[in-house]
């Protein structure tokens, strides 16, 4: 299936080791990143950055404004783990994270974080063990419109064998435990995405159950289900991996993949009443089969601001290997209303995988991230339209995408974080600052610093009032200690 092809090539797969305890470490606010941006190559309908120490003969150029790391936190128990989301709350006051970690007897557990948005001083962390003690693994976290709640999905272990989804409930303020929802599925499942109603009353969460794509509905003050639905296509298998409300709460929509055969996996989006879970549509999206067969799924989903459409990404298959392909559904029908790809230019075979997705907070431009043959690659799109805007490519060495996209309060930046492997040194986070109406790179920080230490960033985030960029993910520095969660706040 694609998307745990892309859980190993965009966000990496090694999570070994955590340090022991926590720490913050604060940047002077007038220091800066070691990395400097180099000049801005113009490909055909491609910007490829380059810079000093960033990719072979890359030459050095005058450091940009921006980017100023504010602060790092550190989080483990000494034994592995690393972080997979993070959010803000909207009065940007907090930053949650969430993620696996590693216990003393090599189970792992969620660990859920939150921090002070303008220091890093941590506030409250806690751990959930799933009912039998044994490996339980985050996906996402979100945060409650009234800033109140926290909530994260993930996979648990059952007393009866095999795992399940769940989606957990906290208090922002303290961490204390609200509730918890294991799927009572008796197939194995996992929770991977989750959205909280404008009004904050209900929590939906997707993923799979090894059939098709799961979604419930859960009341957001007691965990009680309201609803369940699974879509499936013709073949057993296939799942969700993102879902979103509509800014009036009316309705849900999911996507992922669905199998039309043994062989064939193809994209997939769905619409249900939020209230009643009813299905208002369903929209399929073939691929092409090709050099990676026809096995297709999508991997992010929005909406746009004013709630009219509905923007879907992921890996479309064609007759070269695998490109972006992201769509424009009509929210009240499923109407396609454009279909773009993007494909590397001059690649003899496609290796692209498409992330994230985000849109602008005016809704008229649409960004989408990913690896585009072993480089982050950034496309921005007119949501009218659909007509291509700019693409951003970053390609420091072999082996690089990027893994999270979003988009300043004022839609003027777009941020951008993944995994690039630099000659000579082990991978790094490395998150970029483009101009969002030209795609001109502002600014590029990477972590760790050194030449041995190691990083893989997951999910990028935003404060609301704009004044903060949270990354988060894994590190190991040195790499003979081991990994645990690290996060980093920049300056803008």
């Amino acid at each position: 299936m694609i998307n745990s092809r892309l859980a190993t090539g965009i966000a990496g797969a090694g999570v070994s080791a955590m340090l022991a305890g926590a720490a913050v470490f604060m940047t002077p606010a007038s220091s800066t990143a070691a990395a400097a941006i180099g000049s801005a190559v113009r490909a055909p309908a491609d910007r490829v950055v380059t810079g000093a120490g960033d990719s072979p003969g890359g030459r050095a150029g005058a450091q940009l404004s921006g980017g100023t790391t504010l602060w790092r936190a550190a989080y483990g128990l000494g034994f592995g783990g690393g972080a997979v989301a993070v959010a803000a709350s909207p009065d940007s006051s907090r930053v949650f994270v969430t993620g696996s970690v590693t216990g003393p007897h090599g189970h792992s557990q969620i660990g859920t974080v939150a921090y002070r948005a303008v220091t890093g001083a941590r506030l409250w962390v806690v751990r959930y063990h799933g009912p039998v003690n044994s490996n339980s693994t985050a996906t996402s976290v979100v945060v409650s419109p009234n800033g109140r709640e926290v909530f994260v999905t993930g996979r648990t272990m059952l007393r009866k064998g095999g795992s399940t989804g769940v989606t957990l409930a906290y208090r922002a303020a303290t961490g204390a435990a609200v509730w918890a929802a294991v799927n009572p599925s008796a197939r194995s499942t996992r929770a991977m995405s989750a959205a909280v109603s404008p009004d904050g009353s209900m929590v939906y969460s997707t993923g799979t159950d090894g059939v098709g794509m799961v979604t419930i509905a859960y009341d957001a003050a007691s965990g009680v289900t309201d609803w369940s639905q699974e879509y499936t296509g013709p073949q057993s298998g296939g799942g969700a991996s993102a879902v979103a409300v509509s800014p009036d709460g009316s309705t849900v929509y999911v996507t992922g993949g669905v199998m039309a055969s043994l062989a064939d996996e193809e994209y997939a989006t769905v619409a249900y009443g939020a209230a009643t879970g009813t299905m208002h549509w369903a929209a399929v999206q073939n691929g092409t089969n090709g050099s990676f067969g026809d096995d297709s799924a999508a991997t992010a989903l929005a909406v746009s601001p004013g709630g009219g459409t509905v923007f879907v990404t992921g890996l479309l298959t064609t007759t070269s290997g695998a490109s972006y392909g992201t769509l424009a559904y009509s929210a009240a029908t499923g109407t396609k209303l454009w279909l773009q790809r993007y494909e590397t230019p001059s690649a003899p075979v496609l290796n692209d995988f498409a992330a994230a997705l985000t849109v602008s907070p005016g809704g008229t431009q649409v960004f989408v991230t990913g690896a585009a043959n072993n480089a982050y690659g950034t496309v921005a799109y007119a949501a009218a339209t659909g007509a291509q805007q700019w693409v951003a490519l970053y390609h420091p060495g072999c082996c690089n995408g990027a893994s999270s996209v979003a988009v300043s309060p004022d839609g003027s930046t777009v941020y951008v974080t993944g995994t690039a492997a630099y000659p000579n040194e082990s991978s790094k986070y490395a998150t970029l600052a483009y101009d969002a109406a030209t795609g001109a790179t502002r600014w590029l920080r990477r972590h760790p610093g050194t030449r041995s230490g190691l990083g893989e960033a997951r999910s990028v985030a935003v404060s609301p009032d704009g004044s903060a960029v949270f990354v988060t993910g894994l590190a190991q520095d040195p790499l003979t200690e081991p990994s645990f969660y690290t996060t980093i706040a920049y300056r803008p």
